[in-house]
């Protein structure tokens, strides 16, 4: 009989206990194979795709509710391009969430993953199909990690997170707002840096690297691609002003450096290889010696300067302009070829108006940087030829010169000969004459002083 009590006692917990775990923790649910419509899941709802699954519709996941992909093959029956989504939003005692282990997921269009509302999602093996173009946003503070996994684009944006590690990135990773972007031994196509987000990257390698400065000012210098041990874009390119994104690379290769920048911002390129160099607003650069491999781009009314440097194309919009310039040696000597220092090089445009002057050196040298052309919107238009001018007390000559390319002339001044002491060197000497003097004579002074109390 106490047998029998026990026995029914303990059926009777077992029931009650399951029929309370039924009750207060949702179940993970299978779906099957094709779903006609919108999934939408909403509460705790806990939903679980294995195997293969074709939805013609869109995912909606709100609430607290949480997708999760396991060892599953997720195909959108899409006719066109961002027919169907999966969107994360609407947080309610929780938050949407997503997890993925060894999925994939596959539409013959382009397709959008939007994730709202403080969203987290971990996604492990996670591939996204070609030729699809999957593109993932996160907003609203959410969390995205994903490791090794296959991706297309990420955008994120309004103080998110996205952490990607041993993971392949195809397309474009753009930040923006606040956001926070860690790549870690992985693979991506280009990264671009705007606002106040922070980028950092170790142990990978990046096809392409962009920050984009607001009314900053910048110095960079000696930028090659190459693998990287430690760049920070803030320290390494002194950047200083109003709006940048805090970029740091560690172990990592760059493949292409690009850089853009808008608003007012005033910017030194030298010594340096970029792919791409955009500007926009009002803001100013100079690019010295270097190579641009792809484009210069220019909008609004910005105005870039590139000295002795080369870029492949041009692509100038609005009311902005590239001013090409080049360097102009110049050697002057005297009627013997002897070196003439201090004298005044002049170079004039076709207009007569004053383009440079600079004095030569002690070896009789000087450099004047020149332009060539001007080239905007509506065309190039060449300086034409310089009147070069050197002039030494009253003796002077001059040529002309144009700077399709860099220039080196020598200008003789005919009928100088400069003394074996030339007149700068005369009140040095004079100097030091004077003074051993002084010195003599003090030193005899003394000496007959000496004498005289002996």
């Amino acid at each position: 009989m106490r047998i029998l009590q026990l026995f029914l006692i303990v059926s009777f917990l077992l029931v009650a206990l399951a029929f309370v775990q039924e009750w207060n923790i949702p179940m993970a649910k299978a779906l099957p194979l094709v779903y006609e419509g919108d999934l939408i899941l909403n509460g705790n709802n806990v939903t679980l795709i294995e195997g293969s699954f074709l939805i013609n519709g869109s995912i909606i996941v709100e609430e607290n509710a949480t997708l999760i992909l396991n060892n599953a093959e997720l195909n959108f029956t899409q006719t066109t391009s961002y027919q169907f989504n999966i969107t994360f939003l609407n947080p309610a005692n929780g938050n949407p969430r997503f997890s993925a282990e060894n999925a994939t997921i596959h539409s013959p269009y382009y397709q959008s993953i939007f994730f709202y509302g403080n969203s987290t999602a971990s996604m492990n093996n996670l591939t996204v199909g070609t030729p699809s173009r999957n593109n993932i946003y996160t907003y609203d503070s959410s969390s995205v990690s994903a490791s090794d996994s296959t991706l297309n684009f990420i955008y994120p944006c309004d103080n998110s997170t996205v952490n990607i590690s041993h993971s392949s990135v195809s397309g474009t990773v753009i930040t923006y707002d606040n956001s926070d972007l860690n790549i870690l031994n992985s693979m991506t196509s280009v990264v671009f840096a705007n606002d106040l987000s922070t980028v950092n990257a170790s142990d990978s390698t990046l096809d392409e690297v962009q920050p984009t400065g607001l009314s900053v000012n910048s110095s960079i210098q000696g930028l090659k691609p190459g693998p990287i041990t430690n760049w920070n874009f803030k320290l390494d390119c002194s950047v200083i002003g109003w709006q940048f994104p805090e970029v740091t690379l560690t172990n990592t290769l760059v493949v292409y450096w690009s850089f853009s920048f808008d608003g007012t911002s005033n910017i030194t390129v030298s010594d340096s290889e970029l792919w791409d160099f955009r500007i926009y607003g009002s803001s100013v650069a100079s690019i010295q010696d270097s190579l641009i491999t792809d484009s210069v781009d220019s909008y609004g009314n910005a105005e870039t300067w590139l000295v002795n440097s080369t870029a492949t194309g041009h692509d100038i919009n609005h009311e902005s302009k590239v001013n090409v310039c080049r360097y102009l040696d110049v050697y002057i000597i005297d009627s013997i070829g002897q070196d003439v220092p201090n004298a005044n090089v002049t170079a004039a445009y076709p207009d007569s108006t004053m383009a440079e002057s600079e004095l030569t050196d002690t070896n009789g040298w000087t450099r004047l940087t020149l332009m060539d052309e001007m080239l905007n919107a509506t065309g190039e238009y060449p300086v034409g030829d310089y009147t070069v001018e050197a002039a030494y007390e009253t003796y002077s000559n001059s040529t002309s010169v144009n700077m399709a390319n860099n220039q080196l002339i020598t200008l003789t001044l005919q009928d100088l000969i400069i003394p074996e002491f030339p007149s700068v060197l005369v009140l040095p000497l004079m100097m030091t004459v004077t003074l051993l003097a002084v010195i003599f004579h003090r030193r005899r002074l003394a000496g007959v002083l000496e004498r005289n109390l002996h």
